[in-house]
């Protein structure tokens, strides 16, 4: 069986939710057997033009200083790993290593939903599921529950193939894991009135053929993990505000981990989960690992930073 997180970069700052991403992420290393890459990003460029050498001598010994302290503590706890001091500014400064070194996968941590009455999520961690082709956890405040694997998994799926990337890897945590797995679709009902409004407002058949596919994309999923070995496999379809039923469908199943295709859509009228994974995201009090291509293609794009005039960073893909 082929190792699915060989390498994993690990995200380091000051902030308790990174410290629960480097726990995580040794979680993810003691199971996986994989290497973790701590870094810590510096933007030099945020300093003041009247900033003297000491200054900046002075951040750089921080962020190594930082950088020993956490390899140190993984090294204690029997974990591999290594150490980078990135320059740049943070979301893209993560998302090109991990690109370079072909990580498997980054751990970040973001602000819990108590932190602000919007939800916000921490600008670095959103421009990392922006910018990154790797799979990305995204760790809050909150503590880990204790063990050393994720014992229930939620999938959230819909008809795209970013849905595809998240079953697949949410059902391979599971089988080497030995978690229980349950898959959640949601039947968004504005979208439905929507689509009713154009067929006379008539939603029971539009209803009706919605059903019809979530079971079917439910069954394909069960089937897929079922076939890899994944002993205890439910499926549930909802009918509702699709991030709502969400995180209430993986309280119900206490779960640990939450895994949801980063954006995409098969046809018209589906819903783009980019804005349903940003709301989990932002609202999950768990971690959610946040997919956006499958594993055999998951380091097959080449990235190419573009700056547009504003000095906004984006990385594009070959094809």
């Amino acid at each position: 069986m082929t190792q699915i997180f060989r390498r994993i970069v690990v995200a380091i700052d000051r902030s308790r939710p990174a410290t629960q991403a480097v726990e995580l992420a040794m979680r993810l290393a003691r199971t996986h057997q994989s290497e973790l890459l701590f870094v810590y990003a510096v933007d030099y460029s945020l300093l003041s033009e009247e900033c003297d050498r000491t200054v900046v001598d002075a951040v750089t010994r921080n962020g190594n200083e930082m950088l020993r302290r956490t390899k140190a503590h993984a090294s204690d706890a029997g974990v591999p790993s290594r150490t980078a001091l990135l320059e740049g500014r943070a979301d893209y400064a993560v998302a090109r290593y991990a690109e370079e070194i072909a990580a498997d996968a980054i751990v970040v941590g973001t602000r819990g939903p108590a932190a602000s009455k919007r939800f916000f999520l921490g600008s670095t961690a959103q421009g990392i599921l922006r910018l990154a082709l790797a799979p990305v956890f995204i760790v809050h405040d909150a503590p880990l529950p204790p063990g050393a694997a994720f014992k229930r998994i939620v999938v959230a799926i819909d008809n795209s193939d970013p849905s595809d990337a998240a079953v697949e890897l949410g059902t391979r945590l599971a089988e080497e894991d030995g978690s229980r797995l349950a898959f959640c679709h949601v039947v968004d009902e504005d979208t439905l009135y929507e689509e009713a409004a154009n067929f006379g407002g008539a939603t029971y058949p539009v209803l009706r053929e919605w059903l019809d596919e979530a079971a079917i994309l439910s069954r394909s999923a069960a089937d897929q993990a079922g076939g890899i070995g994944v002993r205890s496999v439910e499926t549930s379809v909802l009918t509702g505000n699709p991030v709502t039923e969400i995180l209430n469908f993986a309280a119900s199943q206490l779960a640990d981990l939450i895994v949801i295709g980063a954006h995409g859509r098969r046809g018209l009228r589906h819903l783009l989960i980019g804005s349903v994974a940003q709301a989990v995201v932002r609202r999950s009090t768990i971690p959610v690992l946040v997919v956006r291509t499958r594993l055999a293609a998951a380091t097959t794009p080449k990235l190419h930073p573009h700056v547009d005039q504003h000095g906004y960073v984006s990385l594009r893909t070959d094809g």
